[in-house]
């Protein structure tokens, strides 16, 4: 990511700010990030609770905070980059657009309006709603969408950069395997990761189970 956009991003310390500390691919991304060594300085990860993956992060290196952004900010002086995971840190990124400290917000969900209204009614969240993302993607440094359709779902008006998380499009590649024609050969497909009804791959596994037969 273009980190030129901040001169002086690599000094200081990097925050990375996620929702939680559970078991999953928005953490994973964000733990790929570390281990790929996007960041030279020091790496402290924020979550208002603990999870499986704060020890994920303290063996990759990074230090470790359970609490609130406001809080941190009154003992760590140093923060030059923040990086924003998941939609539910919305409030975070408007808190640090009014505090002037350059951040980027990566989103995974894929919630239109009125979906995004019944995912934060059905968490009970408290802390922010509709309104509050709709300021944030408006105010926030950069806006790192996973695919350009996402770019489509979310009112966007802040800079925004598409950054792909997933396995490298297999047609980049395949023109240097010959094709083959024999109507034999078994073709295996394999869908990794959790089967989540808001996703893809609830339809993904009803289209094998049909092509399966």
């Amino acid at each position: 990511w273009q980190f030129a956009r901040f001169p002086h991003a690599m000094y200081g310390t990097c925050l990375i700010v996620t929702q939680n500390f559970a078991v999953s691919g928005a953490n994973q991304v964000l733990l790929n990030m570390v281990n790929g060594g996007f960041y030279n300085g020091n790496i402290m990860v924020l979550s208002p609770s603990s999870g499986p993956f704060e020890k994920l992060f303290q063996a990759a290196g990074c230090a470790v905070r359970i609490g609130s952004l406001d809080s941190l900010l009154r003992y760590i002086r140093d923060v030059r980059l923040v990086v924003c995971n998941t939609i539910m840190t919305a409030h975070v990124v408007v808190d640090l657009a009014n505090r002037g400290i350059p951040h980027m917000w990566i989103l995974h969900e894929w919630w239109p309006r009125d979906m995004l209204v019944r995912e934060l009614a059905a968490r009970k969240v408290t802390f922010m709603d509709a309104s509050t993302v709709d300021h944030a993607l408006q105010v926030c440094s950069m806006v790192i969408c996973v695919c350009k359709a996402q770019a489509v779902v979310y009112p966007i008006k802040c800079p925004k950069q598409i950054v792909y998380v997933g396995v490298p499009d297999p047609r980049l590649s395949s023109a240097a395997y010959p094709s083959s024609k024999d109507s034999s050969v078994v073709c295996t497909f394999l869908c990794m990761g959790i089967v989540c009804p808001r996703k893809n791959q609830v339809t993904v596994v009803k289209l094998f189970k049909k092509f399966a037969g």
